[in-house]
């Protein structure tokens, strides 16, 4: 299986969590939800009374929750911390990059030292 992760303002009816799963069985670790900064109020939050007030940001983790609760045997990453502020961007691309037995591709404008040493390659075009 392959995830392509890319931002996506698809948001259907009900609420955060629901969006997450998608009718899906699958289950929000503790570490994911924690990663994605989402609390059990955020996950409650009703989407059809609030959509409007969901930031960029918001529909970004939202995103990217979705292919992250699956197991994949590839993730390829377009650009997942464009909408984050720093500390939520660094909390999440730590999450991608504890990814064990996928490969993991990462296509960012980021160029923060700290986080592409982390890679197995970097390729800079």
């Amino acid at each position: 299986d392959i995830a392509f992760v890319q931002k996506n303002d698809f948001l259907i009816e009900g609420n955060i969590l629901e969006n997450i799963k998608l009718a899906r069985n699958l289950h929000l670790t503790e570490k994911l939800r924690k990663s994605l900064g989402f609390n059990e109020d955020f996950l409650r939050k009703n989407l059809a009374q609030s959509n409007k007030i969901i930031s960029e940001g918001e529909k970004q983790r939202i995103d990217l929750a979705r292919f992250l609760v699956k197991t994949y045997s590839v993730y390829i990453f377009d650009e997942p911390t464009s909408n984050l502020d720093p500390i939520k961007a660094n909390e999440i691309m730590d999450y991608i990059l504890s990814i064990k037995d996928a490969i993991v591709i990462v296509i960012t404008h980021d160029q923060n030292p700290e986080i592409l040493e982390e890679f197995d390659h970097v390729i800079t075009l």
